[in-house]
């Protein structure tokens, strides 16, 4: 397994983790108590920090175990980038017309960002998922 596919299956869990878990307490908030009382703006912060240090520290892992696969990207690493990325681009621009439309017909500015949150999540989720595929598959 490259250094790009074990980082991409890295990425893909973290993400899964650490949003799973904020929306999972954001929505379970929503259930429980009025819109106007939940606290998701409070809860970005610390999501983006536990991201940022957990995607180091299996970057760092991962590098430690293979470092000599750790600067190595070819030709068929970047053409999987490409095509993961393509397919994230179609999920990407679905999230921000949904978002886009929630902001027309005036919705809660909760769901529009909860949407357009959950819309760059699910796409780079789909980024990582085809890149896993495609190197399975070895594309």
């Amino acid at each position: 397994m490259s250094f790009q596919e074990k980082s991409t299956l890295a990425m893909t869990g973290i993400l899964l983790a650490v949003f799973g878990c904020y929306f999972a307490l954001v929505l379970g908030e929503v259930s429980r108590s009025p819109l106007r009382d939940v606290t998701y703006k409070g809860l970005m912060v610390p999501v983006v920090v536990a991201l940022v240090v957990l995607t180091a520290v299996a970057h760092a892992v991962i590098a430690a175990t293979a470092p000599a696969d750790a600067d190595a990207n070819d030709e068929r690493d970047r053409s999987i980038g490409l095509r993961g990325g393509r397919i994230a681009g179609y999920v990407l621009a679905v999230g921000c017309v949904c978002g886009l439309t929630l902001a027309m017909v005036e919705a809660d500015t909760f769901w529009i960002a909860q949407v357009l949150l959950g819309g760059l999540v699910l796409a780079e989720l789909t980024e990582g998922v085809s890149k896993l595929v495609l190197y399975r598959r070895s594309a």
